[in-house]
């Protein structure tokens, strides 16, 4: 049985591991180090993908033969930056009550180790597979996704893909996308004490705020409604003075449903402005990063062979559902037509402090994947 070739010591130790190499995004190079290494020990020739600067995705490759199919595994390798308020070292991994805690151990060191845990387990099976995997092991997802940009302008290409993200009660299909839209409100400066002499930038601004939930926000069948938040504001002038604020700015981030896009959003704004009547001048752009919201139909086969592996490992159904947020997935469905799941070990405290795994988790998707590999390679 599979299962038998599943080390779970090994698999919390390569966690620990790499618990204890900060990756904050910009500052990946000794994690990608890292992975590499495991990889070569696994029987994976190893490449760097050059993102920038000292920045590189690590892209490992084991070639059975020259048949299909061709199946990419992997995920991000960067973490947010420690919250201030954690109680220990987030960078020394503890194990305490089934939990192991840690920077990153679940979002997403933890599905990295699992799938490098099955991963390790066809060559412990010495049997004769077909086709090639590749993992893939990306850089700047907790910000613009850079890694998984370069990924997408390579060569390289799959037939299906599994991404660890955590996710463990349901496999993810598809996802909302996002747009980070800049607007600008121009007014008209003069003297602070007779500001009906000018158009308060900043005023305008608040105006167009307090009323951005006049925004219509259409509603998916299976993903549900789009959200809204604004991020930041500033305006006025960086020192002291005494006059009416000509300049404000602020963003506003929107998850969008797949009958959206970014032209779409840019609109639905400037229409609201044009019933507000606003004083001044807006102007809308979008920034980066954009992600395309997409979704995968429910009996794509990498959907179908996670699904029995699933069922096989928990002796239950797997729910299929629909992200909240963005990930690499995004880019990898609609860059490169890639059908991708997420699915991972699950926790808590995700972005902050306490961050955890729940260990039975971490090697139960071990053993679903080394289930899957068996299953597509075979």
């Amino acid at each position: 049985m599979i299962e038998e070739y599943v080390d779970a010591d090994w698999c919390v130790e390569q966690l620990k591991r790499m618990i204890m190499v900060p990756s904050p995004t910009g500052e990946e190079e000794k994690i990608s180090e890292l992975i590499a290494s495991l990889l070569n020990d696994i029987g994976f020739k190893v490449e760097y993908q050059w993102v920038e600067n000292r920045r590189k995705n690590v892209i490992g490759r084991w070639k059975f033969d020259d048949s299909s199919p061709t199946i990419l595994v992997g995920g991000h390798i960067d973490t947010v930056r420690p919250a201030c308020d954690w109680e220990k070292n987030p960078f020394v991994p503890i194990v305490e009550n089934n939990r192991i805690f840690g920077l990153g151990a679940c979002d997403m060191k933890g599905g990295i180790a699992a799938l490098l845990t099955a991963l390790r387990t066809l060559d412990e099976r010495n049997r004769s597979f077909r086709g090639e995997i590749i993992f893939a092991g990306l850089v700047d997802e907790e910000t613009f996704s850079k890694g998984a940009r370069t990924f997408i302008d390579s060569t390289i290409n799959a037939d299906m893909a599994f991404l660890a993200e955590p996710h463990f009660d349901e496999i993810i299909i598809g996802s909302f996308g996002k747009v980070l839209l800049e607007i600008q409100m121009e007014g008209k400066a003069a003297h602070a004490s007779t500001p009906e002499s000018g158009i308060n930038a900043i005023v305008e601004a608040a105006k167009l705020i307090a009323c951005l939930q006049e925004l219509p926000l259409r509603k998916d069948d299976s993903m549900g409604t789009g959200s809204q938040c604004v991020l930041k504001i500033h305006g006025g002038s960086q020192e002291y003075s005494l006059s009416v604020p000509d300049r404000c700015c602020f963003e506003l981030n929107r998850h969008l449903i797949p009958i959206e896009d970014t032209n779409v959003v840019i609109n639905d704004l400037y229409r609201l402005v044009e019933k507000m009547k606003l004083e001044g001048l807006v102007t809308v752009k979008a920034k980066d990063p954009y992600y395309p919201p997409y979704a995968i139909n429910d009996d794509e086969r990498v959907v179908r062979l996670l699904q029995q592996a699933f069922r096989e490992e928990r002796l239950q159904e797997a729910k299929l559902s629909y992200g909240k947020s963005v990930s690499d997935a995004n880019l990898l469905v609609k860059g490169k037509k890639i059908p991708t799941v997420l699915f991972g070990p699950h926790g808590g405290n995700i972005h902050s402090a306490g961050e955890y795994v729940f260990q039975d988790s971490l090697i139960t998707v071990a053993r679903i994947y080394a289930r899957v590999f068996e299953m597509v390679l075979s």
